[in-house]
């Protein structure tokens, strides 16, 4: 007998059946039945976006070396270092975007 996953409701059980595991989303899922192409960028937002509980852009400012994360809902953003390399660059920007989200959920209990 399969353990219960008690973290999940029967629509993202049905999305992860129906998309053979590819996302438990339940319109994602209908999108993949359907066959209709999907956007890649939208996913992965989608994804930060269930991740972090708000939406967030990256702006790249070169000429001042820095990644300018702001918060899309509350306006907030936070900068971190533009870097030559890509896992130091990674964890750099995990940093800055964990940084964004307590700047967001106080913004939301100031509110």
């Amino acid at each position: 007998m399969q353990k219960r996953n008690i973290g999940m409701t029967s629509l993202e059980a049905a999305a992860l059946y129906s998309s053979n595991g590819a996302t438990s989303d339940v319109e994602e899922a209908n999108l993949l039945a359907e066959g209709k192409i999907l956007d890649p960028d939208k996913l992965q937002r989608a994804f930060f976006r269930r991740a972090l509980g708000f939406d967030f852009s990256v702006i790249t400012d070169e000429k001042h070396g820095k990644y300018i994360i702001r918060d899309d809902e509350r306006g907030g953003s936070v900068t971190c270092a533009i870097v030559d390399d890509y896992n130091n660059q990674a964890a750099k920007l995990a940093k800055a975007i964990i940084k964004l989200k307590k700047l967001h959920e106080q913004a939301v209990i100031d509110a």
